[in-house]
């Protein structure tokens, strides 16, 4: 991997971060009960493609496997979220 993709990569890394913590400082803000599952469902799409760059930086395959796992919990949240909402 060339330099200019690794730098490329890492500057990645550090918006998909900062996009986390905005997402997260979000969910836990609120206002509403919607502003908070939209919230969920960004960090889980931000957090996987968080694990995918790291594991394009660092060469651990794991990370993708991590990365499907966070979208499988962001799902199962939102879909709980909505279920309990409705009733």
């Amino acid at each position: 991997m060339s330099a200019a993709v690794s730098a490329a990569l890492v500057v990645a890394a550090f918006v998909l971060f900062a996009c986390i913590l905005a997402g997260m400082w979000r969910a836990i803000a609120g206002p509403s009960v919607e502003d908070r599952l939209t919230a969920f469902v960004l960090l889980g799409a931000g957090g996987a493609a968080l694990f995918i760059v790291l594991a394009a930086i660092s060469g651990l395959l794991a990370l993708r496997d991590v990365a499907i796992v966070v979208i499988g919990l962001a799902t199962i949240v939102a879909v709980v979220f909505t279920r309990r909402s409705v009733r």
